[in-house]
């Protein structure tokens, strides 16, 4: 399995502490909430290193929420579940915690998995080409008066791979999968953070 966070199901099987990851994995189990889905991608293993033609790619930082969607609102709520998403290709692609960390709950398991996944990652010299992941559908609503959000969105996530620091392919995420992810996202101090995310095949 990769190093990095290729897989948002594989993502999540690792935070819950399963052994395996494969398209028949369904059952995933996190946090508070359910419904909603997101694209994924599921990996498959290849048998040896391959080079691979581009050994650099030029990832764009996601653009944080607008000021006038940082308050606590369903609206507020959609756009940082959004942008939260847009990290998690982004992290994978450069190693950089930095937002990641800063916007993550102490007891977001999702979370903790991507950040560990990602520093190991880092450690090898590996990081993650492609995954871009898109967003449809988003839908929040409110759980906390002004405090606490559900947030359901359909995710559409291309295929990737894992390169290590020559640029080598180690292995490789089909795609495009498409799953529901349902985060929990709430409002405190003047900022979002994430307290936890689920995901489930698209039906």
């Amino acid at each position: 399995m990769s190093r990095v966070a290729g897989s948002l199901v594989c993502t999540l099987l690792l935070a819950v502490g399963l052994a395996a990851c494969s398209p028949e994995s369904h059952s995933i189990a996190v946090p508070t909430s359910t419904s909603p889905q997101v694209n994924a991608s599921t990996p498959s293993a290849t048998p040896s290193p391959t080079s691979s033609a581009s050994t650099v790619e030029v990832v764009a930082t996601p653009e944080p929420p607008r000021a006038n969607d940082r308050k606590p609102s369903k609206k507020g709520a959609a756009t940082f579940a959004e942008y939260f998403l847009q990290l998690f290709a982004y992290v994978s692609a450069t190693g950089d915690l930095a937002a990641w960390n800063e916007l993550s709950d102490p007891d977001c398991k999702f979370c903790a998995s991507v950040r560990e996944g990602v520093e190991s990652a880092n450690d090898a010299g590996e990081h993650d080409v492609g995954g871009r992941i898109a967003a449809t559908n988003v839908v929040a609503r409110e759980v906390v008066q002004s405090s606490t959000y559900e947030v359901a969105l359909d995710v559409d996530q291309d295929a990737s791979h894992t390169v290590d620091a020559l640029g080598a392919t180690v292995e490789e995420f089909p795609g495009p999968k498409a799953l529901r992810v349902t985060m929990i996202v709430r409002w405190a101090d003047d900022a979002w953070s994430v307290r936890g995310v689920q995901v489930d095949p698209a039906r």
